[in-house]
């Protein structure tokens, strides 16, 4: 094997790679390998963990004059083509075993322990039941709306990633870690969807649905970033393979039956109020910062007519209360409580100019939305005080 490119045609996708590959040593060595693949005048580049494989090609800008392939330690890779100037040009061989990295200013030599061994995902165990197509746009839209509310670390291992679900006329999306819900879905047409998402039924089919783990789902949004703007989804029982561009990602889907979140989505939260999406997030920021020091970050809300109060405090006796505008169809005010950093995370992944609260009472769960957005919404468990 024998290629050149510039330190700058590789020098992303390697960083990319590396990222994902394992730096520990023993167990995981391995896995800190990254196999380059050239063939065809194809450059292939493929590092995993385990769970998660991300294969970069490069056709562009790189010559390749002897096929073959190579096992490298990422890391290090990387690391020295970050650490050339952009043009300068860089010189991969295959010698003896090991790979030898040269530019015009240094030489190096990488060797592979057990070069050969990584674990890769074999095309059969790709081989797809479902094969469909999103726009870029929609699916950062979807992973946004919903991914800030995925468990971390939960015994309840299926908490822990995304449930992707592929309707006859839609897609949906949906995290929670039994505290909030998150819900988003987008029409497989392009069009726009019909009826009030209350009313989306579970898919039954569980050939047409998946948990995505979450560092599956935090990888796929770092590529979304930079992605074309087609994104081909395959998926099986138990994989999914994303291709965007120049990328591959492909993850073990966690293995176990999502809850029935149709079941939790209140359908008698009748008093609505409307608030402004920047103020209250402005105001609920500072909220935070005594909030933040309370066990349960808890902040206290207070609908009346005209204006919305929030007051929090904290142990070490600090205070803060402030008041915003609201439209209020309630006839009585109601108090309730929430966590801050709740309610924040739902601000921050909507850009909603308002934002629609439904409730009921100060123990039942509440629901928000941008006004007038019938395809999300998020659900949260309010604080019992």
């Amino acid at each position: 094997m024998k290629f050149s490119s510039t330190s700058q045609t590789l020098a992303s996708k390697l960083q990319q790679l590396a990222a994902l590959a394992p730096s520990r040593l023993g167990a995981d060595s391995l896995m800190a390998q990254m196999k380059i693949e050239a063939e065809g005048g194809v450059l292939k580049l493929t590092a995993t963990d385990g769970e998660l494989e991300l294969s970069a090609r490069v056709e562009e800008d790189v010559t390749i004059e002897k096929d073959g392939q190579a096992y490298v330690p990422a890391r290090q890779m990387a690391s020295f083509y970050a650490s050339l100037g952009a043009e300068e040009i860089v010189e991969v061989t295959l010698v003896e075993g090991a790979t030898a990295l040269k530019s015009k200013s240094s030489d190096l030599m990488l060797n592979a322990v057990g070069e050969g061994n990584i674990r890769l995902f074999t095309v059969e165990e790709i081989e797809e039941t479902l094969d469909f197509e999103l726009e870029r746009n929609d699916l950062v839209d979807l992973v946004q709306k919903t991914s800030f509310a995925m468990a971390s670390g939960d015994v309840r291992y299926y908490l822990n990633g995304m449930l992707f679900e592929l309707g006859d006329s839609e897609v949906r999306c949906v995290s929670t870690d039994a505290h909030r819900l998150a819900f988003a879905r987008k029409s497989r047409e392009g069009e726009p969807t019909q009826g009030a998402v209350e009313g989306a039924e579970n898919v039954e089919d569980s050939s047409r649905a998946c948990i995505v783990p979450r560092k599956a789902v935090q990888e796929l949004m770092k590529l979304l970033s930079s992605a074309q703007e087609i994104i081909h989804l395959k998926m099986s029982k138990q994989r999914l393979v994303a291709e965007m561009g120049d990328y591959r990602l492909t993850c073990r889907l966690v293995d176990g039956r999502y809850p029935d979140y149709t079941k939790v989505i209140p359908k008698d939260n009748d008093i609505k109020a409307v608030v402004d999406r920047r103020a209250l997030q402005s105001t609920m920021r500072r909220a935070y910062i005594v909030a933040e020091d309370d066990p349960g970050k808890t902040v206290n809300l207070r609908f009346t007519p005209d204006w919305l109060y929030l007051e929090a405090s904290s142990p070490q006796q600090h205070k803060i209360n402030e008041k915003m505008p609201v439209q209020y169809a309630g006839d009585n005010e109601i108090k309730i409580a929430f966590n801050a950093s709740y309610v924040l995370e739902f601000l921050n992944s909507t850009e909603s100019e308002n934002i629609q609260i439904e409730l009921r009472d100060k123990e039942s769960r509440t629901i928000m939305r941008g006004e007038g957005d019938e395809n999300a919404f998020y659900l949260l468990m309010p604080v019992l005080l």
